[in-house]
């Protein structure tokens, strides 16, 4: 493997990877006002069973951060009530 090659694969690992896990964060909110209602009633079960497993991780430390919890609340909220 050539020296550049290896430098074009640490940049994409170091600097694209965090892009990504701060797009699939931050999806979250408006995936849930395309799936909920302004009731929280899902609007289609079958997306939501999709959505549902997508978000895994997300909904693992939902689950075991109080901190984390709040914020992804009020964000979800903000985009459920924004559409």
């Amino acid at each position: 493997m050539s020296e550049n090659k290896r430098w074009r694969i640490f940049r994409f690992l170091f600097f694209k990877t965090p892009v990504f896990i701060a797009v699939y964060i931050l999806s979250i909110g408006p995936m849930a006002a395309i799936v909920y209602d302004a009731s929280g009633k899902p609007i289609n079960p079958e997306v939501e069973k999709w959505v549902g497993f997508f978000y895994i991780p997300l909904s693992v430390a939902f689950e075991s951060s109080t901190s984390f919890k709040s914020y992804l609340l009020t964000y979800i909220t903000f985009w459920t009530k924004l559409f």
